[in-house]
């Protein structure tokens, strides 16, 4: 519970600064943690890091931070990385009471982290997040009144349905990646919401990258309010594998995923063919071609199976090796017959039926 005060410290590699059950340590200069392989711990109800003024630099290769239990850590800037080849710097904002406030937080260089979990706060005026440094709130907050990204800067968020672990009071620009999660044993279901930032105005730019969790088949990410509501929704998808089969249509005739090019009712047209003509997959007897051919006196007339929301086009040769003429297209549902007047004192000919989607 004492306190210890002291103008600055300039941590030369393997030192531990420890302040545990309640202690203070109190400076008013720069504490420089610019080697490789220190170690500090502020842990417990009431134990405390405080600047006056100046900064904490965290930087070097392999230094790590605690701050667990209660403590807390404030502080007039952290940087967490910086000079190049400072790499697997961490610093972890660990448990509910636990709190870093502090003005200005710089993240940058590979593999250098700020790591809030387990109900932390950290607060900060600004927030810069640099190429290969990530800010990951797993389970926490994290509030800072402005937020720059550059590309190659990494935020990875676990998404909550209740509150965002994100809130930016002032100005966004965005860049780099995003990376989402969710807690563990969340199972999403269509139109569940889960939010990810509170944003006072509208953020400049975007993410250039977005890592959302996989989903069931037919559901898909709707990411279409996150820079507005800092928010994702979980959504019905018409195509997620972009098979050119509605997700739907193969749950409904295989319960899940189906090949395009299968053919499991052996009646010689392929999955897909069948969705297009709007057949049943799995019925031998069903499947798309001329059904009927009457020579009438008008002409002869040529009959198939119409279904909605399908358009159909009627061919004529003479000989198979020759190219197929267009007698007429557009033909809508539910018209499901064609009489041809053209080729009446032909011998003998062949027709073809095309079925396209509308």
């Amino acid at each position: 519970g004492g306190i210890f005060h002291f103008n600055s410290i300039d941590g030369t590699g393997g030192v531990d600064l420890d302040i545990l059950s309640g202690g203070r340590v109190e400076t008013s200069g720069n504490l420089d943690f610019t080697s490789d392989s220190n170690t500090v711990t502020i842990s417990g109800e009431g134990s405390e890091l405080h600047q006056d003024s100046g900064c904490f630099y965290f930087s070097g290769e392999g230094n790590r931070m605690l701050i667990s239990a209660g403590g807390a850590l404030n502080s007039g800037g952290v940087v967490i990385g910086g000079p190049e080849g400072s790499t697997n710097n961490i610093m972890t904002v660990r448990g509910e009471n636990t709190l870093v406030s502090t003005e200005d937080i710089n993240l940058s260089g590979e593999a250098n982290r700020l790591l809030i979990d387990q109900g932390a706060t950290v607060q900060a005026y600004w927030l810069g997040l640099y190429s290969g440094a990530a800010l990951d709130v797993e389970n926490g907050a994290f509030e800072s009144q402005r937020l720059w990204m550059e590309s190659g800067g990494v935020m990875a968020l676990t998404a909550k349905a209740d509150e965002p672990p994100v809130r930016i009071t002032d100005t966004a620009t965005l860049n780099g990646v995003l990376s989402v999660r969710l807690d563990g044993g969340v199972v999403p279901a269509k139109d569940d919401r889960f939010y990810l930032f509170c944003w006072s105005s509208q953020p400049g730019g975007t993410f250039t990258t977005l890592n959302l969790p996989e989903l069931s088949f037919g559901l898909g990410w709707d990411t279409s309010a996150l820079y507005t509501a800092g928010e994702i929704s979980v959504t019905g998808t018409q195509d997620s594998d972009e098979d050119g089969m509605p997700d739907a249509w193969e749950i409904e005739y295989f319960g899940g995923d189906a090949d395009p090019d299968d053919d499991p009712d052996h009646d010689g047209q392929s999955n897909l063919e069948e969705f297009i003509a709007g057949m049943d997959p799995t019925d031998p007897d069903s499947h798309f071609g001329v059904e009927d051919m009457v020579d009438s006196i008008g002409g002869m007339v040529i009959r198939w199976q119409s279904v909605s929301n399908r358009t159909y086009g009627v061919y004529w040769t003479g000989v198979l090796t020759n190219s197929l003429q267009l007698l007429q297209d557009g033909i809508d549902y539910p018209q499901n017959s064609y009489t041809d007047t053209l080729h009446q004192a032909e011998s003998s000919g062949f027709y073809k039926i095309e079925v396209q989607l509308q």
